[in-house]
């Protein structure tokens, strides 16, 4: 890697739980010779995909909080990470590309503006954004969320996640929908969480000078859940299958019968793991603004299940 040049940029995104994380440790496992730095988003005050990407990532992953990353609030955090540790990794190591994950409701659009207004284009050069997008849902995002449908529309790769979870109509749907809104993407199947091929390829030439959001653009809530000290693995699965409608992702830790797990739960399916305990279990919990009633009885029904 010629460290005089740009460090290329691959941005990740995709609507909340569609397999961001799950695709960036692939891309981390599948290429143990190349040189490559993450920087995870999270839109609560609490990182949760930097712990788990940096168990297999060889270098440390940066995380940025409290915001989404293309939000005016959370702009200086980003050009202080790139800044303070990105930079000099590349500078002292030569990085073979920077791999950012964004919070599931943001824009990609404003990518360039951001690095524009930091002054990092002469450091940093975007070379494709790839979208994430659960194919059992993919219509239905799609038609339905102005964000989901922008993020297809700006990738240069569109990954079809969640194949195994899809119906043969479903997948269909799927294609006929991602290719409505972007004919010209390149479409990859993740089928339990493996992409079919390297998407770290390619560049892609776009004008990504969409403004910086506010704040108040943001439609969404996220809480982070007080655990209870001491819960059945049984009694928490029967949490997770009864979670109302209207909660859109929920992850985090929490200690189950003693040991600690991973907790990964969408609308499509959810999953437990068990993982080394790190600090403080804690679930993160996003709602639409509109349902953030719904945050309210989540922590009180958390709380009932201490034993």
């Amino acid at each position: 890697m010629d460290k005089s040049k740009p460090l290329g940029v691959y941005l990740v995104t995709g609507f909340l739980g569609s397999g961001k994380t799950t695709l960036l440790k692939q891309i981390a496992t599948s290429h143990p010779d190349r040189k490559i730095m993450f920087l995870v988003n999270e839109l609560a005050e609490r990182d949760v995909d930097g712990g788990r990407l940096a168990g297999v990532s060889g270098f440390p992953v940066q995380a940025i909080v409290g915001g989404s990353l293309f939000c005016e609030c959370v702009a200086a955090d980003f050009l202080q990470a790139i800044q303070r540790e990105v930079l000099p990794r590349h500078r002292d190591n030569g990085l073979d590309a920077l791999v950012i994950e964004t919070s599931g409701m943001s824009d990609p659009g404003a990518i360039g503006t951001l690095i524009a207004q930091s002054g990092l284009t002469p450091f940093l050069e975007v070379c494709q954004v790839i979208t994430v997008v659960p194919t059992p849902r993919a219509a239905s995002l799609l038609q339905n969320l102005p964000v989901a449908n922008e993020q297809v529309r700006l990738a240069g790769v569109v990954v079809l996640s969640k194949a195994d979870l899809a119906t043969e109509d479903q997948k269909i749907l799927a294609v006929e929908t991602v290719r409505a809104t972007n004919p010209s993407c390149r479409l990859h199947w993740a089928d339990h969480g493996c992409v079919d091929d390297d998407i770290l390829q390619g560049h892609r030439h776009q004008d990504l000078k969409d403004s910086l959001s506010t704040c108040d653009d943001n439609p969404f809530t996220a809480w982070v859940l007080e655990c209870p000290a001491k819960c059945s693995r049984e009694l928490f699965c029967q949490w997770l299958d009864h979670l109302p409608h209207g909660v859109l992702r929920v992850k985090g830790e929490l200690d189950l019968d003693q040991e600690r797990v991973a907790v990964d739960w969408t609308p499509d399916a959810w999953d437990l793991q068990e993982t080394p305990a790190a600090g403080e279990p804690g679930l993160i919990a996003i709602v639409h603004d509109d349902d953030g009633d719904l945050l309210v009885h989540l922590a009180g029904s958390l709380r009932e299940l201490e034993r």
